[in-house]
C-alpha cells in the first residue's frame, strides 16, 4: 500500500495483491473493497479452513 500525496489517497497495487483481505479488514473507514472476493467467497474460505471435528461440535465452546 502506498500513499499518493497529490490525491491524498492510499493506493493498493492490484499486481502485488495476494487477495488475503487483510487491508480490507484493517481499513478503519471501510473504504477498501476487495474485487472478486465478496462475503460469500470469504466466508466459504473460512468455513473450509475449519476442521470437520470443530464444525461437528458446533458452538458449544
Amino acid at each position: 500500500i502506498t500513499f499518493n500525496e497529490y490525491t491524498n489517497v492510499a493506493e493498493i497495487s492490484e499486481i502485488l495483491c495476494k487477495g488475503c483481505g487483510t487491508c480490507v479488514a484493517a481499513c478503519p473507514s471501510r473504504a477498501i473493497i476487495q474485487n472478486h472476493f465478496g462475503d460469500v467467497q470469504i466466508f466459504s474460505m473460512i468455513n473450509s479452513a475449519i476442521p470437520k471435528e470443530l464444525k461437528a461440535r458446533g458452538s458449544e465452546d
